[in-house]
């Protein structure tokens, strides 16, 4: 009876650790919305950007597949990578749209210094006391 009862408490044990999860509703969420903040930032023309936007979306794919056949965390587990790659793509498309930013503003000081005359060699005469 004793091992009986210990049989018991180790199979609960078990089945609270491997399939107790709850559907990962939340993480569902934010995965689509860190995909969808990434595309509407264009990730998809940022080539690193856009390798991490596309792993993120077969992630997704798969999670929603596993979400279908009751496998929780494992679901979790890829909705969480997916959400990483999406917020990574989005991260990578800010990073480029600034660096092409700074870029065009460096052009735009070095058409102003071409276009300005030199006045650092012009002497000024003082004013009267």
């Amino acid at each position: 009876m004793r091992n009986a009862g210990l049989a018991v408490a180790f199979g609960a044990a078990l089945m609270s650790a491997c399939g107790g999860q709850d559907m990962p509703a939340k993480q569902l969420a934010e995965s689509e919305a860190a995909i969808r903040a990434a595309e509407e930032r264009n990730a998809r023309a940022v080539p690193r950007a856009a390798l991490h936007l596309t792993l993120a979306k077969e992630q997704m794919e798969n999670a929603q597949k596993l979400i279908k056949r009751n496998e929780y965390e494992r679901a979790h587990n890829l909705l969480a990578r997916a959400q990483a790659d999406a917020e990574l793509a989005l991260a990578l498309a800010q990073s480029d749209d600034a660096s092409r930013k700074a870029a065009q503003a460096v052009d735009k000081i070095e058409k102003l210094k071409q276009s300005t005359p030199n006045t650092s060699n012009t002497q000024t005469t003082p004013a009267p006391n």
